[in-house]
C-alpha cells in the first residue's frame, strides 16, 4: 500500500472518529447515552420510540399524556419562527456593525489624507524657516564684513 492510500484511511478513520465523539456528546447533552437510546426525556415532555412509532409524553402533570401531533407542529413551528426572528436580528446587528466599520474605515483614511497634508505643510515650512534662515545668515555676514 502506497503512503497516500493509508494517510487517505487514516484521515477518514481519524474523521469519522470526530463525528462518532461529536454524535456521543450531543446524546450525552440530551441525555441518550449508547444502551438505552429509546427515550429522552427532557423538561418533563419525554419522547419515546417503540416499534416505528414516536410518541411525546407530557410528564410534567402527575400522570403521563400523550401530546398530539398538531401540538408537536405548532411547537416546531413556533420555535422556527423564534429563529427566523433571532436570525432577523442577527443579521440586522451585522450589517449595522458593517456600516460602522465601512464609516470607521473612511475617518481613518480622511485622517490619513490630513496627516499627509500636514506633513506636507510642515515640510514646506521647514524649507521656507531654511531659506529665511540662510537669508538672515548671509545678511549678517554683509553687516559684519561691512558690505
Amino acid at each position: 500500500m502506497s503512503s497516500s492510500v493509508l494517510g487517505k484511511e487514516l484521515h477518514e478513520s481519524s474523521k469519522n472518529a470526530t463525528v462518532r465523539k461529536k454524535q456521543r456528546k450531543r446524546n450525552e447533552q440530551l441525555g441518550l447515552n449508547e444502551h438505552s437510546t429509546n427515550s429522552l426525556d427532557t423538561k418533563g415532555l419525554q419522547w419515546e420510540y417503540s416499534k416505528g412509532d414516536l410518541t411525546l409524553h407530557d410528564n410534567t402533570e402527575k400522570q403521563s399524556n400523550p401530546v398530539s401531533l398538531e401540538t408537536i407542529y405548532q411547537s416546531i413551528m413556533e420555535h422556527r419562527e423564534v429563529s427566523k426572528s433571532e436570525s432577523r436580528r442577527t443579521q440586522l446587528a451585522c450589517r449595522k456593525m458593517q456600516i460602522q466599520i465601512r464609516q470607521v474605515a473612511k475617518t481613518c483614511s480622511e485622517f490619513a489624507t490630513r496627516m499627509e497634508e500636514v506633513e506636507t505643510r510642515i515640510s514646506h515650512l521647514e524649507d521656507d524657516a531654511g531659506s529665511q534662515q540662510e537669508k538672515l545668515w548671509r545678511n549678517n555676514l554683509r553687516i559684519l564684513s561691512g558690505n
